[in-house]
């Protein structure tokens, strides 16, 4: 129910539930794009409730779906967003995310692709030299310092390429065009920065 109070009560009268609030996983972070792929366009990202809010506020508005809106979070803690305007028939919404590499907690474990497998073992040995204290016979105190220092400029190194790989947001920037829905048919024949500039 949206309101407090109760209508007129109505018979023969049509209605439709619509799932509108979406959840992608809980491991996903960020979304980075997604499209409409019966339309052909990309979604608009990033979208504050508010903004939907005074466009919008009933959500009267259905049909082909063009903003993924943000929104709360569920009641587990996953994220979630709104698809708008709600899809009122099958739509199908490829999407490209940043997601959380699993923590790497059991033997057969391993890292995300990207990650260099030498450098945790960098990070790994020192640990391994200093296992159970002078007691052990691979106690190496001094080697251990000398494998923390390699894992730590490794580190940085990893971080200085990932920066350097991608230094700034490439993709188009949608964000100056109008409030629409309209997609690359559209734009083939239409001047996109009249007027917008």
């Amino acid at each position: 129910m949206d309101l407090v109070w109760g209508g007129k009560t109505q018979t023969n009268v049509s209605y439709t539930i619509l799932q509108n609030i979406v959840s992608l996983g809980a491991n996903v972070k960020r979304v980075l794009a997604m499209v409409n792929q019966r339309q052909g366009y990309r979604l608009k990202l990033n979208i504050p409730q508010e903004a939907l809010n005074i466009y919008d506020t009933w959500r009267a508005t259905t049909g082909w779906t063009y903003i993924l809106a943000n929104y709360i979070p569920s009641a587990d803690g996953q994220p979630q967003w709104e698809l708008y305007p709600a899809p009122t028939f099958q739509q199908s919404f490829p999407f490209l995310v940043y997601i959380q590499p699993p923590d790497m907690v059991q033997d057969g474990d391993f890292p995300a692709a990207f990650i260099r497998s030498d450098v945790i073992m960098y990070g790994a040995i020192p640990h391994v030299l200093r296992f159970r204290g002078k007691n052990s016979r691979f106690y190496d105190p001094q080697t251990a310092m000398v494998y923390e220092a390699m894992f730590q400029s490794e580190l940085q190194a990893m971080s200085r390429n990932d920066d350097n790989q991608y230094p700034k947001d490439l993709l188009y920037d949608f964000a100056r065009y109008p409030f629409t829905q309209y997609g690359a048919s559209y734009w083939q024949s239409h001047d996109a920065d009249a007027g917008f500039l």
